[in-house]
């Protein structure tokens, strides 16, 4: 039982999988037991995940589609806290809470202004219904700046 996962979309050369790969490695370094998924696992920055930090690759090319195959690895898993850095594997995460271990804490690292982040997700009036709701359910929220917080 990990004491936290840590989800990507991919190992694509990204800023907040990058962001992602270096919370988890130092924490894994500090003897914490992590793991990592990713739902798409090609790219390059896999490489930069340490070598005994397990990595899970569901296999998927569409976030949308990975709502089952997550949920099957965090209950087989288990783990303490589930933590993701971007907005839709965020969302995906909130909307199947109830479908997780009653115990999972959500960490959820928002790295953008949100307002400003919905003009580019598509569809976008989907992402304005689901993120006001979805993510105040959230156990943590992290952000880089007051005006994101405030956002």
């Amino acid at each position: 039982m990990p004491d936290c996962l840590f989800v990507l979309p991919s190992f694509r050369a990204g800023g907040a999988e990058k962001v992602v790969i270096r919370i988890a490695n130092a924490l894994a370094a500090a003897g914490m037991d992590v793991e990592v998924t990713a739902i798409d696992g090609v790219g390059e920055l896999r490489r930069d995940v340490l070598s005994d930090i397990p990595v899970h690759d569901l296999g998927v090319t569409r976030t949308r589609h990975a709502l089952i195959k997550l949920v099957v690895l965090i209950r087989r898993l288990k783990p303490a806290v589930v933590f993701s850095s971007l907005t839709r594997v965020s969302l995906l995460l909130l909307f199947c809470r109830s479908l997780l271990p009653s115990n999972t804490k959500i960490v959820i690292r928002q790295p953008s202004i949100a307002t400003l982040e919905m003009r580019d997700l598509q569809p976008a009036w989907l992402y304005r219904l689901l993120f006001p709701r979805l993510m105040p359910t959230a156990d943590a929220i992290i952000s880089q700046s007051l005006a994101m917080t405030t956002d």
